[in-house]
């Protein structure tokens, strides 16, 4: 099986992230911790920085530059 580069491919991260079993079984297999809202799994700034062991201030920065593409695929704020 072909390897595809997820960091260059917009449609290749798309294919992935719109396969719920696929993102489902990725988040087991990791055991990422994560809270259950309107039937699906989310996870804080602060859960993200931690699994990819940098600053909260990099998560953000990230959020401003893909928020577009993070938003297409289910990215949203949440307070409170």
């Amino acid at each position: 099986m072909e390897e595809k580069d997820l960091t260059v491919s917009n449609i290749e991260r798309q294919n992935i992230l719109n396969n719920r079993i696929a993102v489902n079984t990725i988040r087991q297999k990791l055991e990422l911790p994560a809270m259950l809202f309107n039937q699906e799994y989310c996870f804080t700034k602060q859960m993200v920085a931690d699994f990819y062991d940098v600053d909260i201030s990099t998560i953000n920065r990230y959020l401003g530059t893909y928020d577009e593409e993070l938003m297409q695929n289910g990215f949203f704020f949440m307070q409170g």
